[in-house]
């Protein structure tokens, strides 16, 4: 695991340095990592996940950066999967992006944190879920007195649900969780804040 998180950040770290300047005259306007196979909820995933390290690694070069999962097993290539896999997550990575941008102005997402998106099965329980609803989350365990409030929305009193809520729950969502390009814990609710206004109507609420 070690050597892949060190290889996806090192490849991340020559794209931006090297390669953009080279061919674009200047760093990118955003980085993306994913979508990999196997989802990457949670805090031991947002600390040894490579996907989730080299969107860390552009956020810390002062880039905007996402980074999406499926949630789809084993972590292995898409290309092991059935036919339309990689097709259908590609799509819908690409259309958040443009979501992002076309709403945002530049440098599109806030600064020092990046976005974790984990999608969920393409099939689930007999449903397609190739079109789920995004669904604001946190990735971190609420700790009681030292946890802050999470951003208001949806009616949640001030708490974002867990990751795995939202995963498990019965119908098509998607986790989008805001993480901390350091610690990779969740944000306050400003900044949480900040990006539902730039996800705006993108994003839903899980059923009550």
């Amino acid at each position: 695991m070690a050597n892949i998180v060190h290889f996806r950040v090192t490849a991340i770290k020559y794209g931006i340095e090297t390669l953009a300047p080279k061919f674009f005259g200047g760093p990118p306007d955003l980085v993306l990592t994913g979508p990999n196979h196997g989802g990457n909820a949670g805090l031991l995933d947002g600390l040894t996940s490579g996907t989730l390290s080299a969107a860390a690694a552009g956020a810390k070069a002062g880039i905007p950066a996402i980074a999406f999962s499926s949630i789809t097993g084993d972590k292995v290539s898409h290309t092991s999967r059935p036919t339309g896999f990689s097709e259908t997550y590609a799509g819908l990575a690409t259309a958040f992006v443009q979501h992002v941008v076309t709403t945002g102005a530049k440098p599109f997402l806030p600064k020092g944190i990046f976005l974790s998106v984990n999608y969920p099965e393409i099939t689930k329980n007999g449903t397609d879920c190739s079109k789920p609803t995004y669904v604001l989350a946190r990735a971190t365990p609420v700790i009681p007195i030292f946890t802050g409030s999470d951003v208001e929305i949806c009616g949640n009193g001030g708490r974002l649900p867990d990751e795995s809520d939202v995963i498990e729950a019965s119908g098509c969502f998607a986790s989008v969780v805001v993480l901390d390009m350091s610690l990779r814990l969740d944000v306050d609710a400003e900044k949480q804040a900040e990006v539902a206004g730039i996800l705006g109507d993108l994003l839903g609420c899980l059923p009550a």
